[in-house]
């Protein structure tokens, strides 16, 4: 079948997949129809899927966009200093596959202090509602009716940084819900405009 002009191509895969789909981009010069954008957290965009491909094919990929839950670009100082520590650790800068994880273990710790290390499941579950702390992601607090994570996604745009392929954060989109985007508040009676705004 033939590839038919949109407003944008996106797309998402993994490992050997999303190597031959940006060298098959490239190589077919879908970029110069139409922009290229990852969806589900740009997995195809990851630094370390872009360092496997062709230097040309790699370099076509700069300035391209994809959302994530993290980028090692973030300006708290959690996240500047568990970037400094992993770096200095590792030697490459951490990305979400990492800080999922280190936040997922912080969330239990911080449930088991609120528990006294009452590790029942009702008291945990309740305890891990209720945390509520800067993460390396970013604010980490829940839903507690959806008892989902709400969190910060940051659309990204694909940049060369010190010889590596990075996500440089351009937008946040702040305290998503874990079903999306909530809508925007209902105006009080009488008019005016929403809470907030």
């Amino acid at each position: 079948t033939v590839l038919k002009d949109a407003d944008i191509l996106a797309a998402w895969y993994e490992g050997s997949d999303a190597i031959l789909f940006l060298n098959q981009v490239h190589e077919f010069g879908i970029r110069k129809r139409m922009p290229v954008y990852a969806a589900f957290f740009g997995s195809f965009l990851a630094n370390f899927i872009l360092h496997e491909l062709p230097p040309a094919a790699a370099e076509a990929t700069i300035g391209e966009i994809t959302v994530t839950p993290y980028t090692p670009f973030l300006e708290h100082e959690e996240n500047k200093r568990f970037v400094e520590l992993f770096k200095e650790k590792y030697g490459y800068l951490p990305d979400d596959t990492d800080t999922t994880p280190y936040d997922g273990g912080t969330i239990v710790l911080e449930a088991l202090k609120a528990t006294k290390g009452d590790t029942t499941p009702e008291a945990l579950r309740d305890a891990i509602l209720n945390v509520d702390f800067m993460g390396v992601q970013g604010h980490v607090y829940f839903d507690k009716k959806m008892q989902c994570r709400i969190r910060n996604i940051y659309v990204c745009k694909v940049d060369k940084v010190e010889g590596k392929y990075l996500w440089v954060p351009v937008y946040t989109f702040e305290d998503v819900p874990p079903v999306g985007f909530a809508p925007p508040p209902a105006p009080p009676p009488g008019g005016g405009p929403p809470p907030g705004h």
